[in-house]
């Protein structure tokens, strides 16, 4: 019996979209549309008043933008001194586009307006 070319069966058609030559890491890629995303806090613009708090918002920061971003490289750290003083965070997208950072602008500016995090967890009583 002689084999059948990969083009004449619908399901090869479904199965693969990349061309010959490109790897896991493009489709990756390309199912990410971006490669990383990093928020800079500057903690003296934020609304935070202690430790637990900062760490609270970083961590509400992480799911919002994993919801948006889902395989992408996410980065949430405090601003380097003298680094944007003048906002309370700054957003960085590799590869740099227009459309993705206001996206993770949007997604950092609803965490810091719905202010979930500033409230403490329940102790919890069962010890």
């Amino acid at each position: 019996m002689a084999p059948i070319a990969p083009e004449k069966l619908k399901i090869a058609r479904l199965a693969s979209r990349l061309g010959d030559g490109e790897s896991a890491e493009r489709a990756a890629a390309s199912r990410a549309g971006v490669a990383r995303v990093a928020v800079q806090l500057n903690r003296a613009q934020l609304p935070v008043d202690d430790d637990p708090m900062h760490f609270r918002l970083k961590m509400a920061l992480l799911r919002g933008l994993r919801r948006r971003f889902r395989y992408s490289l996410i980065e949430v750290d405090d601003a380097p001194p003298g680094v944007g003083q003048s906002e309370p965070f700054l957003v960085e997208v590799e590869p740099a586009a227009a459309l993705p950072v206001e996206q993770a602008r949007a997604v950092v500016a609803r965490v810091l307006r719905r202010r979930k995090w500033r409230d403490v967890p329940a102790e919890d009583d069962s010890l």
